[in-house]
């Protein structure tokens, strides 16, 4: 029923990094694909199964049920982020710059993928009841990558946690806040900025 095709939404999944010949990632990969087209109740194990090209008793093997299958979808998609996260923050470049690719990964990515899904709410809903620690997880990661990257340029800065936590906390709001990803990416720019001003950068 639900034949995973190449289309915009593979497209989406893949740059992430989300392909691979391994069963589990093939299945992930697949299974990405269906819930965000489906969303998550109308999707069944058999629909996966046959998403994936696979038996059913081989899914069954690799995940015992759907909302292991979903949890490792964000898992991954977590994962992917952060690794691209961790690339950005490594580079050089003025701070407004290395901030707004860090957000650009993080918040805005996110938001279009999962609002390319008429069924959106529905999987952010399912990713707060199922994957809520997986998702606190990344952005305790993120925070820290945030954290790192202003404490090496803004020498001065004494707790560069603390406001790491607050950028990411005010970019969550915003994203939840956001009429499009036009209107997100200004309300990003606008927090960037602002954090930027208060502060006294080595380079802007």
């Amino acid at each position: 029923m639900y034949k995973c095709k190449v289309d915009r939404f593979a497209r989406d999944v893949n740059s992430y990094g989300m392909t691979d010949n391994h069963t589990n990632k093939y299945i992930l990969d697949a299974a990405t694909v269906a819930f965000m087209r489906y969303g998550y109740k109308r999707v069944t194990m058999a629909d996966l199964a046959a998403a994936a090209e696979i038996s059913r008793p081989t899914l069954y093997a690799a995940f015992q049920n759907k909302e292991e299958v979903f949890r490792g979808v964000v898992t991954r998609i977590m994962e992917s982020a952060i690794a691209d996260l961790q690339d950005k923050a490594a580079g050089n470049g003025k701070l407004t710059k290395v901030l707004t690719d860090l957000f650009e990964i993080w918040v805005v990515k996110n938001y279009e993928l999962v609002h390319q899904s008429p069924d959106a709410r529905e999987l952010l809903e399912y990713s707060q009841s199922f994957s809520r620690d997986i998702i606190e997880s990344a952005y305790e990661q993120f925070d820290k990558i945030l954290a790192d990257v202003l404490k090496r340029h803004v020498a001065e800065i004494k707790k560069p946690e603390h406001l790491a936590r607050t950028l990411s906390a005010s970019a969550r709001g915003i994203k939840e806040s956001a009429r499009d990803v036009t209107d997100l990416r200004n309300l990003l720019r606008g927090l960037i900025e602002l954090a930027v001003a208060g502060l006294k950068p080595s380079s802007s």
